[in-house]
C-alpha cells in the first residue's frame, strides 16, 4: 500500500510542476504581448511637435513637424517630415534598417541608424523623460 501511495504523491508533484510551467508560459506570453502592444502604439500617445537630428553628439537640427521637408545627413541618410510624420530613406549603411522603420510621429519615438550614428527623434509637449 505504501508503494501505491508514493506513485500517486509522485504523480501528483509532476501533474503540479506541469501546471505551475503552463501557469508561468501563461504569465511570460501576457507580458510579452502587453510590451509588444506598447511597442507598436509607439511613444507616449501624444502627438509631437518636432523632430531632433543629432550624429553622435551634435544636434544637426529641429525641424516642425507641420512643416514637410526632407533634410539630408552629412550624405549618410535623408530624413523626410511629412504630413506630420518622420521617415528615413536614402541611407547608406548595408542593411538599410532604418529605411525599413514605420514612419513615427509621436513624442518619444525615435528612429537610429547605428552605423552612421544618427539619431532621430520626436519631442514634444508631454514627452517622458524617464520610466522607472
Amino acid at each position: 500500500m505504501t508503494g501505491r501511495l508514493s506513485e500517486l504523491t509522485g504523480l501528483q508533484i509532476m501533474k503540479n510542476k506541469y501546471l505551475n510551467d503552463i501557469v508561468l508560459i501563461a504569465v511570460l506570453l501576457a507580458v510579452s504581448l502587453v510590451l509588444w502592444f506598447a511597442t507598436v502604439t509607439g511613444g507616449n500617445g501624444k502627438t509631437g511637435e518636432k523632430v531632433r537630428i543629432t550624429v553622435g553628439d551634435e544636434i544637426i537640427g529641429e525641424y516642425s513637424l507641420g512643416t514637410d521637408a526632407s533634410v539630408d545627413v552629412r550624405g549618410m541618410l535623408t530624413v523626410v517630415i511629412e504630413n506630420g510624420q518622420v521617415c528615413v530613406t536614402g541611407e547608406t549603411c548595408r542593411n538599410h534598417i532604418c529605411a525599413k522603420h514605420r514612419p513615427i510621429s509621436k513624442a518619444g519615438q525615435t528612429i537610429v541608424c547605428l552605423p552612421n550614428g544618427v539619431i532621430v527623434r520626436i519631442t514634444g509637449n508631454g514627452e517622458l523623460d524617464a520610466v522607472i
